[in-house]
């Protein structure tokens, strides 16, 4: 049953939650939507319990707005309406083969902010007087439902599409087989049977379910039986005489005990409560997909969901393409330079086309001269990227009065007429995607 909402506004402004309709639901605003209950009472008399429902409707329409008189032709047929608008009642009842027990059938009609809000009201004054209560006609949620669906969609297979790619490149052919469940791997063998001409494709990850995708994400898939841990450290003895190679033979052994998360998708996904909001997504995309009762809220959170993890997402998958973007590839020409950026010298070229370089912009705190100004001359053509440039001479700091100014912490400055947009763009990138040195 759709739960009750007493406030449903965005951040407690009816502007909000206006404009917030407006702008998902504007082609369907001037439409009319029918809501249809059925109710069964053994209670009361056929026309008490008539009486009751105009009662109870009217005192449901009170909680959004001031009630204004009525519009009455007959306990079956009958206009309420308050400060915001009107709805329209269509009543009838008819004898069950139970127990004397009678079944009432309202039909509310409304436009789509009055009605949507009134659903609620309505079950809570009700409910109490009624033996079952059913909603069995709901165009409001037909209506969230339909532009809910493209939503729910578009991130399920993002995230796909992101958890492809990564284990693509990461564990290759195999991925599949070393990171998944046998539960998992019965249910995609099984579903592949059904695939018609599909079924030549790898589509695993395309025949589990919206919140199964998180197992991939906080699975532990690596062996960690006695025998594995044994075999593992016999590995890890004989490479104690090369430091470089025992390390590495001792990270190996501690991922055999850490899930995907820990070793992997806690660094990449840099999303704060990422599984969370994950699995809330897919409450409602239940709530979708089965054809649930669907209030405006839950609409409302799903598009802010969206809102914070599409953008991310995105960004996870340009990081993973094969087949970069411009806007990456432009980014991956600067960060390959022998020039190491940092955040500030990011944000100087953006606003001010200017960077100040120095011996630490090359790892060091102190240089000689004649070797960064060798440095500084192969980067001129480097710098070409970021548009016509102008170099000041050489200063050095870091001194002490009577040494040689040979050998300090040298620096330039550099002027740039302007910086292409494109390029712009492609640091801008970088920054949020934290690429640059802090």
């Amino acid at each position: 049953m759709l739960p009750i909402e007493v406030d449903i506004s965005v951040k407690n402004k009816v502007s909000d939650k206006q404009n917030f309709i407006s702008e998902h639901f504007k082609s369907i605003l001037e439409s009319q939507f029918k809501v249809t209950f059925l109710l069964i009472n053994s209670e009361l008399e056929s026309s008490k319990m008539l009486d009751k429902i105009f009662t109870k409707s009217i005192e449901a329409l009170s909680e959004i707005g001031n009630i204004q008189p009525p519009k009455y032709e007959s306990k079956t047929l009958y206009i309420i309406q308050n400060d915001f608008g009107e709805l329209r009642f269509k009543l009838n009842s008819t004898s069950a083969n139970y127990k004397k027990e009678k079944v009432y059938e309202v039909c509310i009609e409304g436009d789509f902010e009055l009605l949507e809000q009134y659903r609620t009201f309505f079950i809570k004054e009700l409910s109490p007087f009624c033996l079952t209560m059913y909603c069995i006609e709901d165009e409001i949620s037909n209506a969230i439902s339909i532009a809910a669906y493209p939503i729910v969609r578009e991130m399920e297979n993002s995230l796909r599409e992101y958890l492809v790619r990564f284990f693509s490149k990461r564990f290759g052919s195999k991925w599949w087989e070393n990171n998944t469940t046998q539960g998992l791997k019965a249910k995609v063998a099984e579903r592949k049977k059904s695939g018609g001409s599909w079924h030549k494709l790898n589509m695993e990850l395309y025949n589990i379910d919206f919140d199964e995708l998180t197992i991939l994400l906080e699975g532990r898939f690596g062996k960690t039986d006695g025998k594995a841990v044994l075999d593992a450290l016999d590995i890890i003895v004989s490479h104690r005489e090369n430091e470089d190679e025992f390390n590495e033979q001792v990270s190996k052994l501690r991922n055999k005990f850490l899930d995907n998360w820990e070793k992997f998708f806690g660094q990449e996904i840099k999303i704060k409560n990422f599984l969370a909001d994950w699995k809330e997504m897919y409450e409602v995309r239940c709530e979708v997909a089965h054809n649930s009762l669907l209030s405006l809220n839950r609409f409302i959170k799903l598009t802010e969901l969206h809102r914070k993890l599409k953008e991310n997402l995105v960004k996870l998958i340009d990081e993973q393409r094969i087949i970069k973007s411009p806007k990456y590839e432009l980014l991956e020409e600067i960060l390959s330079m022998q020039f190491k950026f940092t955040n500030d010298d990011v944000e100087s070229l953006i606003k001010d086309s200017f960077l100040l370089i120095s011996s630490v912009n090359f790892g060091c705190e102190t240089m000689r001269m004649d070797e960064f100004n060798e440095k500084i001359l192969s980067l001129k053509d480097e710098f070409q990227i970021f548009g016509d440039l102008f170099f000041s001479e050489t200063q050095v700091s870091g001194l002490d009065e009577g040494e040689d100014i040979q050998f300090g912490r040298p620096s330039v400055n550099v002027k740039f007429a302007c910086v292409p947009e494109e390029v712009v763009n492609a640091l801008q990138l970088g920054l949020s995607n934290n690429k640059f040195l802090f």
